[in-house]
């Protein structure tokens, strides 16, 4: 089964509106997929261990570490997919970053 039928199917068992079905599938199992084997390898996740705040890493920063890895998703949708699982926040010298998760350090 299609992750498009399946999706239709849950829009018709549940009673998804339409732009709830669009929102599905704007996101394939593959490309979450995809990102998490790019996190897994290159990032870590939650709190830095000394300072105890978030870890961060620039938007910008982590999809060129992610392109140079060789990932298929357009900054846009990779931008959709970090977005459902970190959030995003402006620093005061206006760098825009992900909280909760930073690069791994070589």
């Amino acid at each position: 089964m299609t992750d498009k039928v399946r999706a239709q199917t849950i829009q018709q068992k549940l009673g998804f509106a339409d732009s709830d079905l669009q929102r599905l599938l704007g996101h394939s199992s593959l490309d979450m997929d995809e990102l998490a084997r790019f996190i897994s390898a290159y990032c870590e996740i939650g709190q830095d261990p000394v300072t105890g705040k978030d870890l961060t890493v620039t938007k910008g920063g982590l999809y060129a570490e992610y392109e140079k890895w060789g990932g298929s998703l357009s900054q846009n949708r990779f931008g959709k997919a970090m977005s459902e699982h970190y959030k995003d926040h402006r620093t005061t010298g206006g760098l825009h970053v992900w909280l909760g998760i930073g690069l791994k350090q070589s």
